[in-house]
């Protein structure tokens, strides 16, 4: 950066608590303010740190025990006046961390907040690399309590045939609640919309898991899993797919 010229910036708002609560959580217990500006680089002194600009949010059921003044639990109440914490998916805009870049999405914890400074990088986690990288990084990523009705499919990771490479690891889905879906758990290799600009070769070359061209899918586990599809009767396809089933799986599973 020039000598003398300051870094842009940007206006940021953030959703606060107003005091902590006994009772169950309302809307007007929350804010929303004007948080003021904030300089798109990551401070000075900061050490390795991410400036992450929020995307989604989640509001979870644990975010409730929070906003009460009680410091016996795992997690520590929020602090009234300070921006909500939650997880988040989010775009890197600024990293001082030799693990992430600008543009850049990760998912963690992060700030009910336009734009956050993450200072422990390490319990954020990569959702894939910018374009041009050399390897696209997927892991560390939850799902849960998810709600899908009437869409053509449900739980998914899909990947682009082709030579680039890539991983996808440490995916979980739990609790998800599915009506009338077509599809509701799928892992596709061969993804391509349409069968319009497939690559040459529909051969995947990111690793899930232990994924490889010349490996099967490993390390997939199904557990307490109960579908069923209108009056027609499921069914679970799988090809070149390594894992193990627990509890009652319903489809009958193929791994």
């Amino acid at each position: 950066m020039e000598q003398g010229r300051q870094p842009a910036a940007a206006r940021s708002r953030k959703v606060v608590l107003r005091a902590y609560i006994d009772r169950a959580p309302r809307e007007d217990d929350m804010e929303l303010v004007d948080g003021g500006d904030v300089a798109l680089r990551v401070p000075e002194g900061a050490g390795p740190a991410v400036l992450v600009k929020n995307l989604y949010l989640s509001c979870d059921p644990y975010m409730r025990g929070r906003m009460r003044d009680f410091h016996g639990s795992y997690i520590p109440p929020f602090k009234p006046g300070s921006a909500i914490e939650g997880f988040g998916l989010c775009r890197v805009v600024d990293s001082t961390h030799p693990g992430f870049s600008a543009g850049d999405i990760v998912s963690g914890m992060t700030g009910w907040e336009d734009y956050s400074l993450i200072t422990k990088p390490e319990h954020i986690g990569s959702l894939g690399k910018q374009q041009g990288m050399a390897m696209e990084v997927v892991q560390n990523v939850t799902v849960k309590t998810a709600w899908f009705t009437g869409t053509t499919n449900g739980l998914r990771i899909k990947t682009w045939g082709g030579p680039k490479r890539g991983v996808v690891r440490d995916v979980t889905f739990m609790d998800a609640t599915m009506a009338g879906v077509e599809n509701p758990i799928i892992i596709d290799q061969n993804y391509c919309p349409n069968d319009a600009g497939c690559p040459s070769s529909r051969s995947s070359s990111i690793k899930i898991t232990d994924v490889s061209r010349s490996s099967p899918c490993s390390g997939i586990s199904l557990q307490d899993v109960a579908l069923t599809y209108r009056n027609r009767v499921a069914k679970s396809y799988c090809r070149n797919v390594q894992g193990t089933q627990l509890g009652l799986v319903l489809p009958q599973g193929c791994l």
